[in-house]
């Protein structure tokens, strides 16, 4: 298995670990699950990264357009990675710990963690963004519809967080990062059949 190959997949696995992450995401500090979950997304979001890294080394990171959204990806791991390490771990052990701990501290985490996972949804965004003008430039229809859904889950997302239709509670989350990696699964995909179709022919021998 090639570089791109083992990129395509970790795309698609932290695709399908982020929404089945999500669909167990807590709703309160005090839950036990907290830590794990949080803990294992952590883990899904660097996977993603080094999925992205696989695409990025391939197209070329001396590229304008993939520069770009690399420095925005990159923007977005670590608000994602300050995000989850605050809601999973610092605000329930400050829960869970001192009982003199008040409620403005528990609200300051809220706060952060809020701006960081804004940060990162509109980070993402806009990687997203750059990414698909290089998708719009190759030839074949599939890369071409991997480039429109790419402006789509570039801008959708971003559109209904800064519109308020959608906030980044647990169910908001849901939405906009399902949004989000189903269109690194179809890069994934993408990578995949490339690397398929560049596989050298086996030699006939006479």
């Amino acid at each position: 298995m090639n570089m791109k190959q083992i990129g395509g997949w970790c795309l698609i696995g932290s695709a399908a670990a982020t929404i089945f992450g999500m669909a167990h995401h807590p709703s309160s500090y005090q839950a036990a699950i907290g830590p794990a979950v949080h803990g294992a997304m952590l883990m899904v979001l660097l996977v993603t990264a080094f999925g992205f890294a696989t695409f990025v080394l391939d197209r070329g990171v001396q590229r304008p357009s993939i520069l770009a959204g690399t420095i925005a990806y990159a923007v977005s791991t670590f608000a994602n990675l300050g995000a989850g390490t605050i809601n999973g771990f610092i605000a329930p052990a400050l829960a869970q710990g001192d009982a003199a701990i008040g409620q403005d501290i528990l609200q300051l985490c809220w706060a952060a963690n809020q701006a960081l996972a804004w940060l990162g949804v509109v980070t993402v965004g806009a990687a997203f963004l750059f990414w698909s003008f290089d998708f719009l430039r190759r030839p074949g229809v599939s890369a071409r519809l991997i480039g429109v859904a790419g402006l789509a889950a570039g801008l959708l997302p971003t559109i209904l967080l800064v519109s308020g239709v959608l906030s980044m509670n647990v169910v908001g989350a849901f939405i906009l990062y399902t949004a989000q990696v189903t269109w690194g699964a179809l890069v994934g995909l993408h990578l995949l059949a490339e690397a398929k179709a560049r596989r050298p022919s086996a030699s006939v021998a006479p």
